[in-house]
């Protein structure tokens, strides 16, 4: 009877049955083993200490990887969050550019920079193409006007 429980104790210390299932059982052989022979108590006595010590870890690791986990998650919506504002302000931004290229008559891709532009070849400084004349009343007479008055006030002695 001793020879069996010492195989089963060893298969299952072994890991040929896992589970909690066979946890308690491992822990009832032992009891059992302890009884027939009390030098095996502090066999029992480190096991058990190990088992505890294990079922913390594992506590502790499982915690930690739900705590990651709502940290990656929080990082991650924000990362979102931020990318979404970004490509807003691109969009506004390009939309932007192009209009103030269209008002001049500029490439909107390159301002005329770029020689292999796609668009210009590298020629589209302002002046290259007709200005837009509602952009250009939008955005570039404001700016002569507000230069014009600040020219007569240097004049003037203002």
């Amino acid at each position: 009877m001793t020879d069996e429980l010492y195989r089963l104790l060893l298969q299952r210390l072994t890991g040929a049955s896992a589970g909690p299932e066979a946890e308690a059982t491992t822990q009832e052989m032992l009891a059992q083993m302890v009884a027939a022979d009390p030098r095996l108590q502090w066999v029992h006595q480190y096991l058990a200490q190990r088992q505890a010590a294990n079922a913390q870890e594992a506590h502790n690791l499982s915690a930690f990887a739900r705590e990651s986990d709502d940290s990656q998650l929080r990082a991650v919506r924000q990362l979102r969050q931020q990318m979404k504002a970004l490509m807003l302000e691109l969009q506004e931004l390009r939309e932007r550019n192009d209009s103030l290229a269209a008002a001049l008559g500029a490439c909107y891709l390159c301002w005329g920079e770029d020689p292999e532009c796609s668009y210009c070849a590298g020629r589209g400084r302002p002046g290259y193409a007709a200005p837009d004349k509602a952009l250009f009343m939008a955005w570039v007479a404001p700016a002569g006007r507000a230069l014009k008055n600040q020219n007569l006030n240097v004049e003037s002695g203002r």
